[in-house]
């Protein structure tokens, strides 16, 4: 192994022991689910893992909630991600966790490659890759069960491999996939924050360097996501045209807000914040004063290379302000045709952070070379390592300096409690708890009890003819308790002499049935244009928003199974997306007029370098 591959895997290892560190009071109870959010997303990966492990089939249907919604092709559906390996392996509520240690872990060395891009040293990488992995904005989400938010920390690599884009077309696949990645690992917000980014940067990329580079890499990027993307992003288009959706966010973030967001590393996590519509874990940002004032030295000592990146800044500071701000870009936004349920416009403050790791980091580097130039030259690498381990240290306490450390969140309900109860019941007894109580100093919130009930449905194979989502398909399907319910399969006409019978899976119903006369089979699943049935007479239709399809007299077998055409369609355009990537790959590197290329020394090493 060379010297330089020997550093990076050791960087590597730091990053992950600095994750282990951090999230150290939820590997004790590996097993307890999470306050507020984690239980939802419990079910959103326990669906498919069942419908793999257990039936051996793709993921498909969810016939659990609201009677039943899409899975593939829901916002939230990690099928296609590596992230979702650990959950395969080890089950929903092990494996998010494990694959939560992962990503923080990764997060920050994508940003230590990134700042590593522009030459800053290695103190300065270290503050990079800290300040972005481990401040409050990351802490809160995720502790809180914002699992889709958890690849945002991919970021950096997206806009590594888009700057290299701008000299070698190839790259722009690279940054396509980093941001693909994103949406197929169930978070929509990391994908569509990550294109916006890349947008508003490559503007101010292209006015800084004079050249339509930054924007030609910019919308080859953005093809290469959308095409690597399709093979689930065709599946949520069609969703998003069927599902009823939220209304959109038009609320505001005072100046106040703000700052403590970013300087209160005590942030209690309590439901109700000052009047705003969303709990506190949506309003925190901590990153430090540290930080900060060493953004304002790297913007002011390195303004010719640090503006376009504080510019971008500056837009998304103004966004995250919402509708206090003068102009607001996120309710311009949210109007766009399938984004308006996407809320909570202060999560664009975390590409201001970002922008403070990068910017900082060339603060520190400013310091260090100033003082190389005075008597107390040897002291300069120890000064900069001493402000890059100040500001990890004060993200990391800030994890544990409160009754309750963050990450205990994640493992904070006994299991047991909730199966062995009602979940209302659970919920009453955990809101009871003296440390929980809305008065008491270490008050967290336990959960919405629906999330409860949606994750237990789920574990004892109950369906709901509701759920805790922000869009889902049309209720038809009629549960237990509903006036007029028939049974999970029926002829339409109630005096239609036969007899069915069903097995299923979650994405296949096999129906035996006996009629005396034509008739028409009623599967009590909503209605999607993927349902697909053989051996009926003609083809699903949607009858009253519930799955039909009509047999005549006599005996028979239909098998009904959700497999809609999109999903065939998008994987074949993310082929096709992959085989242009190769065929990107294999054109040489556009260099700008009268730049010489890269040369190699006799020990393999790059000679000169642009940064």
């Amino acid at each position: 192994m060379s010297r330089r591959a020997a550093l990076e895997t050791l960087v590597a290892c730091a990053f992950l022991a600095l994750a282990l560190l951090v999230t150290a009071p939820m590997l004790r109870n590996m097993r307890r689910w999470g306050v507020h959010d984690w239980a939802q997303f419990n079910a959103y990966y326990g669906v498919p893992r069942q419908a793999i492990v257990e039936y051996g089939e793709l993921p498909g249907w969810n016939p659990y909630y609201y009677g039943g919604n899409v899975q593939w092709g829901h916002p939230h559906d990690p099928t296609l991600s590596p992230l979702f390996v650990p959950v395969l392996i080890f089950g929903e509520v092990v494996g998010s966790k494990i694959s939560l240690i992962l990503v923080l872990a990764a997060g920050m060395y994508c940003m230590w490659l990134l700042a590593r891009e522009f030459s800053i040293s290695r103190p300065g990488c270290f503050f990079a890759a800290t300040v972005w992995g481990l401040n409050g904005w990351h802490a809160y989400h995720f502790a809180v069960g914002h699992c889709s938010h958890w690849t945002s920390l991919f970021q950096p690599l997206a806009v590594l491999f888009f700057l290299r884009a701008r000299h070698k077309p190839a790259w722009a696949a690279a940054a396509g996939a980093v941001i693909a990645g994103m949406y197929l690992s169930g978070g929509p917000y990391p994908f569509v924050f990550a294109s916006i980014l890349l947008a508003v940067l490559s503007l101010f990329l292209a006015g800084a360097e004079n050249s339509l580079r930054p924007l030609k890499a910019m919308s080859l990027s953005l093809l290469f996501a959308a095409g690597f993307s399709m093979v689930k992003l065709l599946s949520t288009l069609e969703y998003m045209f069927l599902a009823i959706g939220s209304e959109p966010d038009f609320s505001g973030t005072p100046l106040w807000v703000v700052w403590r967001a970013l300087f209160d590393a005590r942030m209690p996590m309590r439901p109700g914040y000052e009047g705003l519509p969303w709990g506190r874990w949506e309003y925190a940002a901590f990153i430090g004063y540290l930080p900060a004032a060493l953004f304002l030295v790297g913007a002011a000592a390195r303004r010719a290379a640090a503006w376009p990146w504080v510019a971008t800044a500056a837009v998304f500071f103004v966004a995250s302000l919402g509708s206090v701000s003068p102009v607001d870009f996120f309710a311009l936004f949210t109007v766009l045709p399938g984004l308006s349920g996407m809320h909570v416009f202060f999560r664009f403050i975390m590409h201001v952070i970002m922008v403070v790791s990068l910017v900082g980091a060339m603060g520190i580097d400013f310091i260090r070379e100033r003082l190389r130039q005075t008597s107390i030259a040897s002291a300069a690498l120890p000064v900069a390592g001493l402000l890059a381990a100040l500001a990890a240290g004060n993200l990391v306490w800030m994890y544990y300096n409160r009754p309750v450390p963050l990450y205990s969140l994640v493992s904070f309900i006994p299991a047991g409690l909730i199966t062995d109860k009602a979940p209302e019941e659970a919920a009453e007894l955990l809101e009871g708890h003296a440390s929980l109580r809305p008065g008491a100093a270490p008050y967290v919130p336990v959960t919405y009890p629906q999330t409860l009930i949606v994750y237990r449905a789920f574990l004892e194979g109950e369906r709901l003819g509701w759920g805790y989502d922000v869009s889902y398909l049309p209720r038809a399907a009629l549960m237990p308790e509903d006036p007029g319910y028939r049974g999970e399969v029926f002829f339409l006409d109630p005096s239609s002499p036969g007899t069915l019978e069903m097995e299923a899976t979650l994405s296949r119903y096999s129906v035996t049935y006996s009629s005396e006369s034509d008739g028409v089979v009623v599967l009590n699943q909503n209605y999607h244009p993927g349902w697909r049935v053989s051996g009926a007479a003609e083809q699903v239709k949607n009858v009253r928003g519930l799955v039909t399809a009509g047999v005549p007299a006599g005996s028979g077998r239909l098998i009904f199974t959700y497999a809609p055409t999109s999903r065939v369609a998008g994987a074949v355009v993310t082929l096709a997306t992959i085989l242009a990537a190769v065929w990107v790959s294999r054109r040489p590197e556009d260099r700008p007029a009268g730049k010489p290329r890269r040369r190699r020394g006799k020990a393999g090493k790059k000679t000169s370098r642009r940064h």
